[in-house]
């Protein structure tokens, strides 16, 4: 009878045993089920490695890629609670963010995207500045990566042909990067806006297309973060740390060897339905950010040169926004209540070795003969506000400083590889001599090449040029005399591409 008592009560504490680990297993969010798309920057949060890493912390995660890019509709099941995480760029977060009070935290940075959003099109435009045509049918995904795009192009390069008044220029799309690749297949449009595996796709298939403005030309724009909701990071944050840490391994993991890097590519295939090489084109137009890259550079949390590169994408992507009129205003007083810098913290405090990224150097500029100049392709004018002088005068007043500082900010943090011209410009002399006029324009552009040295550019970088009266604005449509006239004496800032100097 002791014996059969003995055996019940055993029973009886297995049962309670199980009980307990089953309810725990129940309330540990074991389950994480992630949303985004085919983009191939999150490759790794979908692959077999990130699901072998995870499933030994004892997580099991799911990625669902069904929205084709539908950045509201993600947004509405995320706040919902029907997702526990959601990977996007940071500008879509923002958008669409807004309307549930933004009801998740970035948690890290996933990837930059460094030529995997393009502006595409077909002959005769082959730069920017030709696409300032009204006349042109630019084909994109509204609401998302491509339109953001695209409205950065307009409002950094002063786009004044493509207006809002008139949207004839405009063919938005609601299927994705996909059904733009379609339609530039059909040639129904002139230009398109795609991101990958698309930009590849149609490099490759589509005959004379080519990239006229790409992601790889600037930084601190399009950027992609994970973003875990706010309630499961409240009762579930460990498992947040786990996640983090199977990422991170995983990455680890494809970068330590051929063979593994080999086997994301074969992923990225059997995905994709394309070939090995298309593949590896696709993960080149792709920075991908590891542990070291994201305590350091992005949250400033360790390392000896911290930067708070997110909370600087923040900024900058809610300008265009506010620039391009998608958001009426600054919708953040505090950008850091939608960031958690702790679960990044716990990752950086529990592995035991750096993995991912190091940082990356810092651009070095040589010193550039006036032949070599000469050699640089121009990527654009930047749109800046007026950098007004008194009469005859070559000193910059206040007003002015403050538009050459947002200047070198662009500089500083989204165009880091490009060299630029500074031209100054003059109206027309009286008496048709234009000596005088090229001095003082000389001398109004070297005083913003003093400038913005003095902000801590490198001169190499930078040449400045008098052209006096002899390149006049383009006069745009309406705009009085008084106002062209005044259009003229200004000073210009033109980008050049430095990648093959």
């Amino acid at each position: 009878m002791k014996r059969i008592h003995a055996a019940i009560a055993l029973l009886l504490l297995l049962v309670f045993c199980g009980g307990v680990w089953f309810f725990k297993f129940q309330e540990s969010g074991k389950s994480i089920l992630v949303a985004g798309d085919d983009y191939q920057g999150y490759a790794i949060i979908r692959s077999d490695e990130m699901r072998k890493q995870a499933k030994q912390r004892g997580l099991t995660v799911s990625f669902t890629p069904k929205d084709k890019g539908n950045y509201a509709d993600r947004l509405e099941r995320f706040s919902k609670g029907e997702y526990q995480a959601i990977v996007l760029p940071v500008s879509s977060w923002l958008q669409h963010g807004k309307q549930y009070n933004y009801p998740g935290v970035i948690v890290a940075a996933i990837a930059k995207s460094n030529g995997a959003d393009a502006i595409l099109a077909f002959p005769p435009v082959k730069e920017v500045k030709d696409l300032n045509n009204g006349k042109l049918k630019f084909v994109y995904t509204a609401d998302s990566p491509s339109s953001f795009l695209l409205g950065l192009t307009r409002t950094d390069f002063g786009m004044d042909n493509l207006t809002e008044a008139d949207k004839s220029w405009q063919k938005e799309v609601a299927g994705g990067s996909e059904e733009v690749y379609q339609l530039a297949q059909q040639h129904k449009g002139d230009v398109f806006v795609m991101w990958e595996p698309e930009v590849s796709k149609a490099l490759h298939t589509i005959p004379n297309m080519t990239v006229v403005w790409d992601s790889s030309k600037f930084n601190g724009y399009i950027e992609d973060v994970i973003v875990f909701h706010k309630d499961f990071v409240r009762d579930h944050k460990g498992d947040c740390v786990k996640f983090m840490e199977a990422y991170f391994t995983a990455m680890r993991t494809y970068k330590s060897s051929k063979a593994n890097h080999d086997r994301l590519i074969k992923e990225i295939c059997d995905a994709v339905g394309c070939k090995p090489e298309l593949a590896e084109a696709m993960t080149q137009k792709i920075d991908f950010h590891g542990l070291h890259d994201n305590c350091n550079r992005q949250f400033g949390i360790s390392g000896e040169h911290k930067a708070d590169g997110i909370l600087n994408c923040i900024s900058s992507c809610v300008n265009v926004l506010v620039r391009t009129k998608e958001m009426q205003s600054e919708p953040l007083s505090d950008p850091t209540t939608i960031i958690d810098k702790s679960i990044l913290q716990e990752v950086h405090d529990h592995m035991l070795a750096d993995v991912g990224n190091t940082d990356a150097a810092k651009r070095e500029f040589r010193e550039l003969t006036a032949d070599e100049w000469k050699t640089l392709k121009e990527i654009g004018v930047m749109r800046i506000e007026p950098i007004d002088f008194l009469q005859g005068e070559s000193d910059l007043d206040a007003d002015a400083q403050k538009q050459v500082d947002a200047f070198v900010k662009l500089l500083s943090v989204n165009y880091t590889d490009a060299r630029v011209v500074v031209k100054g410009h003059t109206g027309p002399s009286v008496d048709g001599d234009d000596t005088e006029n090229i001095k003082l324009s000389q001398a109004r552009a070297d005083a913003v090449i003093n400038y913005l040295t003095t902000a801590g550019l490198s001169p190499n970088r930078l040449r400045a040029v008098g052209c006096g009266s002899s390149e006049p604005p383009a006069r745009k449509p309406g705009e009085n005399r008084l106002s062209f006239n005044r259009r003229k004496q200004r000073v210009e800032f033109v980008l050049y591409n430095d990648t093959d100097i």
